[in-house]
């Protein structure tokens, strides 16, 4: 399953992936951010950690 519409997907120059990791158990976190090629955030996306 895709994250973001087939319309933005189309759209997206670069993806930037940002990890979070707080510490505790079940508190990380990944991010991913899609950016056009004038650098307008098309979506976001973020998703629990391992």
């Amino acid at each position: 399953m895709a994250w973001w519409p087939e319309e933005i997907c189309q759209k997206v120059d670069k993806i930037i992936w940002r990890v979070y990791l707080l510490g505790d158990a079940g508190e990380d976190w990944h991010e991913f951010t899609a950016y056009d090629s004038q650098g307008k955030v098309l979506g976001v996306h973020r998703m629990d950690g391992y």
